[in-house]
């Protein structure tokens, strides 16, 4: 299943058996067989309703078909736990509290992206990558071209270290967080990819 924010309005490509769990009934369901484009179209129905879902029995066709009209970038970043795992690591970024990520230079691994995007936007210089958490999904535009970001997300651990956030990356803040004060922090100036990341951890 895929999950596409477009907006801030997700757009599901899945299957029958994957249908998602969502209680809120304003998601436009179709039931596609071959076609997915990106037009205007699909802002219409985007703008009358909470989300889409688009069933296909091929969804990996579907999301491939739909992504060659877009300019696809790759980024990777981590949900850095501190050794306890009683904090995670956010920065603050354009009025909207974020995780660290960047874009995976060419010929770059994407652990190695996501390592190094946590060391330059947070100053932290010991940290380790565990597991592969999520990949996230969003759309956006830059000038006249529609962009495609596929985020790869790990989970992270580092020492609790003094942080230095990359203000020339428009980074103004860089803090641990306990877990028990995210939710209440951050409502209302996040993304809804870092909800589905907390939400992957059980954190939301």
């Amino acid at each position: 299943m895929y999950k596409i924010y477009i907006n801030e309005k997700p757009v599901f490509i899945c299957s029958k058996e994957e249908f998602p769990n969502i209680k809120n009934n304003t998601y436009h369901t179709i039931n596609e067989g071959d076609k997915l484009f990106f037009n205007n179209n699909l802002f219409e129905l985007l703008e009358n309703n909470s989300g889409l879902i688009f069933i296909s029995e091929h969804p990996d066709h579907l999301y491939k078909h739909f992504s060659e009209s877009l300019f696809i970038i790759e980024a990777a970043g981590g949900v850095i736990f501190n050794p306890d795992r009683t904090k995670i690591l956010f920065i603050y970024r354009r009025g909207k509290w974020d995780l660290p990520k960047g874009k995976i230079d060419e010929g770059e691994s994407i652990k190695k992206a996501a390592w190094r995007e946590v060391e330059e936007e947070c100053g932290i210089k010991t940290h380790q990558i565990e597991d592969h958490l999520l990949d996230t999904f969003h759309i956006y535009q830059l000038k006249s071209k529609w962009i495609l970001k596929k985020s790869y997300w790990f989970v992270m651990t580092a020492e609790e270290e003094k942080l230095t956030p990359q203000a020339e990356e428009g980074i103004t803040k860089a803090e641990w967080i306990a877990i028990e004060d995210i939710m209440k922090l951050i409502e209302g100036e996040t993304y809804p990819t870092i909800l589905d990341l907390l939400e992957e951890l059980g954190i939301c």
